[in-house]
């Protein structure tokens, strides 16, 4: 009989044995072959069932194994949580798009104001003068 074998046939026992039942008899005669081998191990594993009590953790390690499952698995948020989580995600979303378009605002406003001033600068190095209409500086001074 191989290992694999061998221990499942122990976890079975095991597993058996922790309800209650006791499989050892029929395993036995499932494995008449090897009778020796396989009966010395089941009744070993029963005898160490029958003798090693049943302990119960005691109160200090349950509440300490608590509490680091509840630090290392809090409980999940409650849907009013979610809910406010995203009006909040939400907001700063709406907060971030309004900075952003003001920026935008702003650089468009720059850009513009300095496309005036190339404007004019290429119009007076490129000599162009602004006819003198009725509201003019220059008819005034030259008047």
């Amino acid at each position: 009989m191989n290992d694999k074998v061998m221990v499942q046939l122990l976890d079975e026992q095991a597993e058996e044995l922790r309800r209650g039942e006791d499989p050892t008899p029929e395993m036995r005669a499932t494995f008449r072959h090897e009778p020796q081998m396989v009966g010395d191990l089941l009744e070993l594993a029963r005898r160490l069932k029958d003798a090693l009590p049943q302990l119960e953790p005691g109160r200090a390690y349950v509440a300490d194994l608590r509490a680091k499952l509840v630090e290392r698995f809090p409980k999940p948020p409650s849907p009013e949580e979610i809910r406010a989580r995203l009006r909040e995600r939400r907001l700063m979303w709406a907060a971030a798009g309004l900075g952003v378009l003001g920026y935008l605002v702003g650089i468009a406003a720059i850009g513009a104001r300095f496309m005036i001033y190339m404007v004019g600068l290429v119009g007076v190095v490129a000599g162009v003068r602004r006819r003198a209409g009725p509201g003019s500086r220059r008819r005034k001074l030259a008047g």
